[in-house]
């Protein structure tokens, strides 16, 4: 006997369910003539052999099913090209079973072939049975009850291996690993020697060398995703089995005894399984596991890294962000582009994984982690995240010993948010949890540097600008503003923030109650202009094409209450554009001196009026705005504001002793 525990036996959870041997009888055929789920003697079963062309092998299988399941009252459908089994064709033509050989058509892979068995079934159940698989009593009666004692529509039945060291099939389960970077999903096989109970049991991965299935449950699934392969069909149908709340049976009813030659499944070339990979990925965001590289198909070598200028080991820092395709994003990739020179970086986002408590286990071995969205780590300590962390770490303090304590943990704020009494109260714990924390702008710093209970910022790291990117285009237009009316633009999205905590309308980006009650000011003083908005309400405008947009205005308008960093001001300065705005977020810095005269003196309808007002009588200025605009932008490209996190990060990692 083999006492040796698996490490998969370690990991798993040994939960209760609680059956009653009348359950079988809920199902909503029970009651029926032909019993329930396939029915008895298999009635509403079709029993799918998938050939691999082998005549013995389909032969005997066929002669088995005839002579233990002397009574099945269902069709057997062997899927393979009729020619190749020219014996088991003269046995059916005796033999007392309602039997059909279907060609396999030109189905290019397993998933394929799955769906296009399922599809030939004549039957509301199917059992598909891969080569090799014998039989050696009737187990239709318990895998009746087992399917209607789960009430399941997929069960997976295990069988009498040799090979194995209990001597039969595994138990397979969709299993999580914790990955650097990110999620990985595995399907794993534990081996069990368990006599056979009634009702089955519940497991989460659909596959093995005999599963029944409701054919019309499968389809509504969609059937095998056939784009996937290298059992990654299998993971990804059970997965999506699992999100949609269906349950996996397992029955181990004796009856099934697979060949110590049997045959092996037909392997996959490496490119078929990058793509696998390469969908599963993008599909559930979650990282294919490794596959074993086929023999005939070797993996392609690795390629050797790049080259960097500091030879000896990097920090490894990792960046959580909100999502990969919002404004924080952008910031990593700015600074994993420019400071990868010093750090190596791993770009985590939180939508992907879905816990905060995931992403501190997975970074464990990270010498950094940099938050760029503060929130996470403070809602883990609010009283729905708490339970949370007593069930997967034991508690608080454990939980900070073992998935804080281990390395730094940063964040930077870009916002006003959650400035009150009350809010900065409760979040101080995490203030103080972390090792230390940036702003965006200095207007930021002085808040942040003035709350009594926080520590104070340990730098300033602006937004930047990708001076690659936007670019002036038609600088003519300013030489000879006088002969066009004047082309005013503003960018954003003007619902932004709209409802207040109270339910009272809010305007934070002052499009309704700024910009358009000045604009109609101007309308009535006989003022000519045109507006070009780039309202997300509106229009969205695909961030390629909106250096083409501010290369097309001649002033840009910011009336926002409070920004962290108004992106707009700075890529509109890039493309040489004038700018009128409020004071908030890096403006006061950015700006040159002509420049900081149409920073408004206060956050109201009349203020900006006058002041567009004021550039459509000197026209002239318009030209030495932009001129202006695009000498102060220099110092704000990427390549330059990066740096800001370098230091940031090199400071955070010497405290900790982490540099070397």
């Amino acid at each position: 006997m083999n006492d040796s525990v698996s490490p998969l036996q370690l990991e798993l959870e040994t939960r209760a369910f609680l059956g009653h041997r009348l359950h079988e009888f809920l199902a909503h055929d029970a009651g029926t003539a032909d019993g329930a789920n396939i029915g008895d003697q298999g009635v509403r079963l079709t029993v799918a052999l998938l050939s691999n062309g082998d005549d013995a092998q389909a032969l005997a299988f066929c002669k088995a099913l005839a002579q233990h399941l002397p009574h099945f009252a269902g069709e057997l459908l062997i899927v393979a090209d009729a020619a190749a089994l020219p014996a088991t064709q003269t046995f059916l033509e005796t033999a007392p079973l309602k039997a059909r050989v279907e060609a396999a058509g030109t189905e290019s892979n397993r998933a394929a072939r799955l769906n296009a068995t399922a599809r030939l079934a004549r039957t509301e159940w199917i059992m598909f049975v891969e080569p090799g698989v014998g039989i050696t009593r009737d187990f239709l009666a318990h895998t009746q009850r087992d399917i209607a004692s789960l009430g399941c529509h997929f069960l997976v039945m295990s069988a009498a291996d040799d090979t194995t060291p209990t001597g039969s099939t595994g138990i397979g389960y969709l299993v999580p690993r914790i990955a650097p970077g990110r999620l990985e999903i595995a399907s794993e096989v534990l081996s069990s020697a368990r006599p056979h109970t009634h009702g089955g049991y519940l497991v989460t991965l659909l596959s093995g060398p005999v599963m029944f299935m409701k054919v019309s449950s499968l389809l509504e699934m969609g059937g095998y995703d056939e784009t996937l392969a290298g059992g990654l069909e299998d993971t990804d149908l059970s997965l999506r089995l699992f999100q949609q709340g269906r349950k996996i049976g397992m029955s181990d009813a004796p009856g099934l005894r697979l060949a110590e030659n049997r045959p092996t499944q037909a392997l996959v070339g490496a490119e078929r399984l990058l793509v696998a990979a390469a969908h599963f990925d993008s599909k559930h965001h979650l990282r294919a596991p490794f596959v074993a590289q086929p023999v005939t198909a070797p993996m392609p070598a690795p390629t050797a890294p790049a080259s960097t200028k500091n030879s000896a080991r990097r920090p490894r820092i990792a960046l959580m962000v909100d999502t990969g395709t919002w404004a924080l994003a952008n910031i990593a990739r700015q600074i994993m582009r420019y400071v990868s020179d010093e750090f190596e970086f791993d770009m985590i986002t939180l939508k992907d994984i879905g816990n905060p408590v995931l992403v501190l286990e997975m970074t464990k071995g990270h010498d950094l982690v940099h938050m760029f969205w503060r929130e996470p780590l403070h809602h883990l300590d609010l009283d729905w995240g708490r339970p949370y962390v007593e069930r997967l770490c034991g508690g608080w303090t454990p939980f900070v010993e073992r998935l804080v304590t281990p390395r730094p943990i940063t964040f930077t704020v870009y916002d006003h948010l959650f400035l009150s009494d009350e809010e900065t109260r409760d979040r101080a714990p995490m203030y103080h949890l972390a090792s230390g924390y940036t702003v965006s702008s200095n207007i930021l710093k002085r808040i942040y540097e003035n709350i009594p209970h926080y520590p104070k910022p340990r730098g300033e790291t602006p937004d930047g600008v990708d001076l690659t990117r936007f670019e002036p285009v038609n600088l003519a237009r300013f030489s000879d503003a006088s002969a066009h009316e004047l082309r005013i633009g503003w960018s954003g999205n003007s619902a932004w923030g709209s409802a207040g905590a109270d339910g009272a309308p809010r305007d934070p980006k002052g499009f309704h109650t700024i910009l358009r009650p000045a604009l109609d000011m101007l309308r009535a003083r006989g003022v000519k202009f045109q507006e070009h908005f780039a309202d997300r309400q509106v229009r969205h405008i695909p961030h390629s094409q909106m250096p083409a947009y501010y290369n097309s205005l001649d002033l840009l308008i910011c009336c926002s209450e409070a920004e962290g960093t108004p992106n707009p001001v700075l890529e509109a300065m890039a493309c040489g554009v004038p700018v009128i705005s409020t004071n908030v977020g890096i403006v006061s810095e950015a700006l040159g001196p002509r420049q900081q005269e149409f920073i408004l003196k206060e956050r109201s309808a009349e203020c900006l009026a006058e002041a567009i007002e004021k550039l459509t009588v000197d026209r002239h200025r318009l030209k030495e705005l932009s001129d202006e605009n695009l000498q102060s932008i220099r110092s704000w490209d990427w390549s330059v504001r990066t740096q800001a996190y370098r230091e940031f990060f090199r400071g955070v990692l010497e405290r900790a002793g982490k540099l070397r």
